[in-house]
């Protein structure tokens, strides 16, 4: 992966987030353009007019030619086609180049508090693409894209022990397999290989199916995506929430987790309805009131869950295996407590985290700091689902086919949200959404657990599906997986 620009230094900590965005400010846009017109003419001093004082007076020409000449060289020219503002102190520009339209750019931008640019230099795009699908993914054959993605995990995810992948990869177009693969395995301790049929915890990517199950009974009009939470939970001590700021993450919930690290009995495995009962004993203070504000919430993906328990009279996960996974063919995905279980589940993939007192690779629930992994095991609907390449491949298919809902329903869960101040929301009901307005949608969503990461993506439009399953700690994973979809999208 390219190193990012030594002309970083003045940015103290940089947080890049997946899900916050905000707007660039004029000047912010003026400042970026004006870098890029002063790449394109090499014209260092043009460069440097945007820069606040320190920048002006520690950044010499030599440092900007070394940086930028290189490109320039290679691939000529530069457009700007996408800008994603994590922060308001921090933009990167997505560029495309004269020479070579199927090579990505990526320009990070550091601001101070007055707006004036103080960093600037090369990142690396993960997960932003650019907004118009103009070029053809067809310049090579599935046969040599399968084999480019292969030479590429080899070379840089295999190749750095002990921090290397261990986990499995698809990547389709439409509906035919470019590539799946696993790699390492499923247990460390007896060395059993992970498959294609191997069962992963898919961690928060299991908000997808909580958001399913609840679109189904919206479509059966068992619910209604205005109703009130206080319809199905009377005490409940949080008003003017609907079923839509739950699914949308603007509900403005207290998060449930420091509330089991302060109150819980760690010596007994929480359920969804022992979290209710906390958050309406403790009545937490809200963090905004909803739909001002949109901040990513586990608790409201707990509630959901309940919610179809209590409406279908059925275990959330015996409502999935009803009304998703069964109808689908998903064989091997399942809803499981492994920790409340006496056997672990057949061909299971045991999520390992790296111990760096012993140099190995060890279960979280032998190590202290990880103790949470055991007590928040039965909650299930933020979390809770487990499946495999294989029967991703199939609910990746059911979702663009709109196969469980109606078509008006599925693109609902697929458009952007936007808060009282009419901000936009960049996630539906269940997904992750492109950052800006693109002919061709991107919905994916992410999930983090110790020992697991996990990530599935796909263009709606133009076809490109990447899901990849971790079930080890790997800093790397969420490179792997941009490179993969790069490599379906630009070749």
């Amino acid at each position: 992966m390219p190193k990012i620009s030594a002309l970083l230094v003045f940015c103290l900590i940089i947080i890049r987030s997946l899900t916050a965005q905000v707007q660039p400010t004029k000047e912010q846009l003026i400042s970026m353009k004006t870098m890029v017109e002063g790449y394109n003419q090499m014209d260092y001093k043009m460069m440097k007019k945007p820069w606040g004082l320190i920048g002006k007076v520690l950044i010499p020409k030599k440092s900007l030619e070394n940086e930028f000449k290189p490109p320039f060289l290679n691939y000529g020219t530069a457009t700007i086609d996408t800008i994603v503002c994590p922060s308001i102190y921090s933009c990167s520009a997505l560029l495309s180049y004269e020479n070579d339209p199927y090579k990505r750019g990526f320009l990070k931008f550091l601001f101070n508090n007055g707006g004036k640019l103080q960093g600037f230099g090369n990142d690396y795009p993960i997960l932003v693409y650019p907004n118009k699908k103009t070029l053809k993914s067809d310049q090579l054959s599935s046969i040599q894209k399968s084999y480019l993605i292969d030479s590429l995990i080899n070379k840089r995810h295999q190749s750095a022990h002990p921090f290397d992948f261990n986990g499995c990869i698809l990547a389709m177009k439409d509906d035919s397999i470019i590539y799946k693969k696993c790699f390492g395995n499923s247990n460390f301790e007896n060395n059993t290989k992970l498959n294609d049929s191997s069962r992963i915890l898919l961690a928060s990517c299991s908000k997808q199916f909580t958001a399913m199950g609840i679109l189904i009974l919206v479509d059966e009009g068992k619910l209604h995506l205005k109703d009130s939470i206080q319809q199905f939970f009377p005490d409940f001590p949080y008003h003017g929430i609907t079923i839509e700021n739950l699914l949308t993450h603007t509900s403005g919930l207290p998060d449930y987790m420091p509330l089991l690290k302060e109150y819980w009995d760690k010596s007994k495995i929480a359920t969804n309805q022992d979290v209710i009962d906390l958050l309406t004993a403790n009545h937490a203070p809200v963090k905004f009131e909803p739909n001002t504000r949109f901040d990513y919430s586990n608790t409201g993906y707990v509630l959901l869950a309940s919610m179809i328990e209590q409406v279908s009279e059925q275990t959330y996960g015996t409502f999935l295996q009803k009304h998703i996974f069964k109808p689908l063919g998903m064989n091997q995905t399942i809803v499981v407590a492994r920790r409340m279980m006496d056997a672990i589940p057949p061909n299971y993939g045991l999520g390992y985290v790296y111990d760096r007192t012993t140099k190995t690779y060890r279960l979280p629930d032998s190590l202290k700091s990880y103790n949470y992994v055991i007590y928040q095991d039965g909650i299930v609907g933020d979390d809770g689902v487990s499946s495999s390449i294989t029967d991703l491949a199939i609910w990746t298919a059911a979702l663009k086919n709109h196969t469980l809902i109606q078509e008006k329903m599925m693109e609902k869960a697929w458009t952007p949200q936007y808060l009282k101040n009419g901000k936009k929301v960049n996630y539906g009901y269940g997904f992750f959404l492109s950052h800006e307005e693109s002919e061709n949608k991107l919905i994916y969503h992410t999930g983090g657990w110790p020992g697991y990461s996990t990530l599935i993506m796909q263009f709606i439009e133009s076809g490109e599906t990447v899901v990849v399953l971790s079930n080890n700690q790997y800093d790397r994973f969420l490179t792997l997986t941009d490179e993969v979809m790069g490599t379906l999208i630009y070749r």
